[in-house]
């Protein structure tokens, strides 16, 4: 099966997902991530890597709306769709795409990534 990605509400192969040359995680490395190791088709340690995400995130004052419920589902959704048993999951969340300037933009649209990867 292929390499499976997630990319601001949609599943899709890794190798299809297109990351805006104009967001500021790819600019300016503006963002958090975390990885977490799934063994026997289940996410290890999730709860605290969620926790984690949330609490660097408020540390760069970048806003997202993903709950832990909601990151639950897509970690366990994506694993399924990937097929995989023993993976990683790789995590992103960025402040988003927004005009190159240094200041954070007013209202911006964070862009979170997930890629699923057997091991």
């Amino acid at each position: 099966m292929p390499d499976i990605g997630y990319l601001n509400g949609h599943f899709s192969p890794l190798e299809e997902i297109k990351i805006s040359p104009d967001d500021r995680g790819f600019l300016f490395g503006d963002g958090v991530y975390e990885v977490i190791r799934a063994y026997h088709g289940i996410p290890a340690f999730w709860g605290e890597h969620f926790n984690r995400l949330v609490r660097s995130a408020k540390e760069i004052q970048l806003h997202f709306s993903l709950e832990q419920v909601e990151f639950q589902r897509l970690l366990l959704e994506g694993l399924q769709q990937s097929g995989y048993q023993e993976g990683k999951i790789y995590i992103q969340v960025t402040r988003g795409v927004a005009p190159r300037e240094h200041t954070f933009p007013p209202n911006g649209e964070p862009t979170v990534y997930l890629a699923f990867r057997e091991m």
